[in-house]
């Protein structure tokens, strides 16, 4: 006897199953997707990070290289601090002369001319770059010390 109810046809279990397969196909991609973006997001915070450190370490160099060069050096009383760039990096300068280091005086070595003489107008110069990004800070510094008459124009 022959039934009433037809089975479906081969090529409709077909598409079926064709439409099983793409919504797991989709399934798999959308789980795989979640960690590419997490890991993109983190490549991409840490070259934002790379980027301004780089940018940070440039600016405190020129700005110690602009301090030290300077023919008129006089020590400060309190930081001399710069506006913030387009990144978010300022820097605070403080220099402080140096004739003396740990309460007693600094000498030069001895010379032929005349032996040792008490060390002046020495300075210390020290530039901090800080920078304040999305709720991340963070800072550098570097230091030199410059002898005052160093870059002043010789009258002859």
């Amino acid at each position: 006897m022959k039934s009433l109810v037809s089975s479906p046809a081969p090529a409709r279990r077909q598409h079926g199953v064709a439409l099983v397969e793409v919504l797991m196909a989709v399934a798999l991609i959308g789980i795989a997707a979640v960690p590419m973006l997490r890991a993109l997001t983190a490549v991409a915070q840490t070259a934002n990070n790379a980027k301004v450190e780089l940018r940070m370490m440039s600016v405190l160099q020129s700005t110690l290289t602009q301090y030290s060069r300077q023919s008129q050096i006089q020590p400060t009383d309190r930081p001399m601090v710069s506006e913030p760039d387009e990144m978010g990096v300022w820097t605070e300068t403080v220099i402080e002369e140096m004739n003396e280091k740990n309460g007693e005086q600094l000498w030069t070595d001895e010379s032929e001319q005349g032996g040792r003489q008490q060390l002046q107008q020495m300075y210390h110069i020290k530039v901090t770059a800080h920078f304040d990004v999305e709720g991340q800070r963070g800072e550098a510094y570097a230091d030199t010390y410059r002898y005052g008459p160093l870059y002043r124009a010789s009258t002859q």
